[in-house]
C-alpha cells in the first residue's frame, strides 16, 4: 500500500498555529460559549447525561463535563466553561510553541487569516 510504509501511515500535512491577543481570546471564548447556550447546550447536555450517564468519556469533556455537578446553576456552569476553555486554550498555546517550525501567526492582525486561506489552499492544490 502506497500510504504505508512500516506500518506508520504516510500523509501529506501542513501544520498552522495561530495566537489571539489574551482579551480577545477570552471574549471570544465568552461569545462562543454563550451562543452555544443560546443553541441548546443546556438541553442536550442533560439528555446525553440521562441517556449515557456522567462516566461516558465523551461527557467528560469541556462544555459536558460542568453538567454533571448536581445544584449548580446555569450561570456557574456557563462560569466554569468558560473557565475550562481558556485554560485549555493556554495549553494547546503552550504545546504549539514548543514545536520547532511551527510558527503562530497573530489573528488580531489585519491580512493573516486571508493569509492563511492562501496557504491552505496551495497546500490543497498541492
Amino acid at each position: 500500500d502506497a500510504w504505508r510504509r512500516d506500518g506508520a501511515i504516510r500523509a501529506e500535512r501542513l501544520c498552522l498555529s495561530v495566537t489571539l491577543n489574551r482579551e480577545r481570546l477570552h471574549e471570544r471564548i465568552s461569545l462562543r460559549v454563550d451562543a452555544m447556550l443560546a443553541a441548546g447546550l443546556a438541553d442536550e447536555a442533560h439528555g446525553l447525561l440521562q441517556r449515557y450517564g456522567a462516566d461516558a468519556p465523551g461527557l467528560q469533556s469541556i462544555g459536558y463535563a460542568e453538567w454533571t455537578v448536581p445544584g449548580t446553576t446555569e450561570a456557574e456552569i456557563r462560569e466554569e466553561i468558560i473557565q475550562h476553555t481558556r485554560q485549555y486554550a493556554k495549553r494547546q498555546e503552550t504545546w504549539f510553541r514548543k514545536r520547532p517550525g511551527i510558527p503562530a501567526e497573530d489573528l488580531g492582525q489585519p491580512h493573516t487569516a486571508a493569509t492563511l486561506i492562501k496557504r491552505v489552499e496551495t497546500f490543497l492544490d498541492g
